[in-house]
């Protein structure tokens, strides 16, 4: 198993409307396709506004791969990221797979 890790950085301003397509756009779809999402997280101190975190575990990186171009093709997504809230939205995302280390927590547990 992996856990992919993906950071959305965009303009303070922006964040509601990014938090607001996640929560009534994208995580909607996750659940369609099968995402097994493990949370999602913003900023706990200010001066960070527009930073936007969430986990997704996948059993390896085929199946992510699959998995977001199953997303990006879903025409309900295509529709939706051009609704008039959404459209000028162009977050910096970053992504990064993890996959569990054997010495810490429990994966680490024998």
């Amino acid at each position: 198993m992996i856990t992919e890790y993906r950071r959305y950085r965009c303009a303070p301003d922006d964040a509601p409307d990014l938090e607001h397509r996640f929560r009534h756009l994208a995580a909607p779809l996750f659940a369609a396709h099968g995402f097994r999402v493990a949370g999602a997280w913003t900023p706990a101190r200010t001066g960070t506004a527009g930073d936007f975190l969430y986990a997704v575990h996948w059993s390896d990186t085929q199946a992510m791969a699959e998995g977001w171009q199953r997303f990006r093709d879903d025409p309900a997504w295509q529709r939706g990221r051009r609704h008039p809230r959404y459209e000028r939205l162009r977050p910096e995302i970053t992504s990064t797979a993890w996959r569990p280390a054997d010495f810490v927590g429990p994966a680490g547990r024998r």
